[in-house]
């Protein structure tokens, strides 16, 4: 619990609250450009939606975890701190509480997506 808390502290600093609401933002802003203006095609536009929000999740999700990933890892790797961590904590708390958090992140980000859909 302690290590989830530190990584949710240094999530505060590292603003990732508003890179996952980013994230849906620009799938909302893509998706609503592809959409059809003319009235005709408006009523396959359903199906229109189906067949392209999957491709850019194709393109977006991965890069977006990544970018988490490396966001969560970033303030260790740059400080040199790892090792000192591990003096600290277990190893084991700190893994879980990072991939928790992580696990959160892409939990959030998906329910934003899945919110914007209808």
């Amino acid at each position: 619990m302690a290590a989830f808390r530190a990584e949710l502290q240094k999530a505060h600093h590292r603003h990732d609250l508003a890179l996952c609401l980013l994230i849906p933002g620009i799938v909302v802003l893509w998706v609503g450009g592809l959409a059809p203006a003319d009235p005709e095609e408006l009523a396959k536009g359903y199906s229109a939606l189906l067949y392209s929000l999957p491709v850019i999740e194709a393109i977006l999700m991965p890069v977006m975890m990544a970018v988490l990933a490396s966001r969560l890892w970033d303030m260790e790797i740059k400080g040199n701190t790892a090792k000192l961590l591990y003096t600290l904590q277990s190893r084991r708390s700190l893994f879980a509480g990072k991939a928790v958090f992580g696990v959160l992140e892409v939990l959030l980000v998906t329910v934003l997506e899945l919110a914007c859909v209808p």
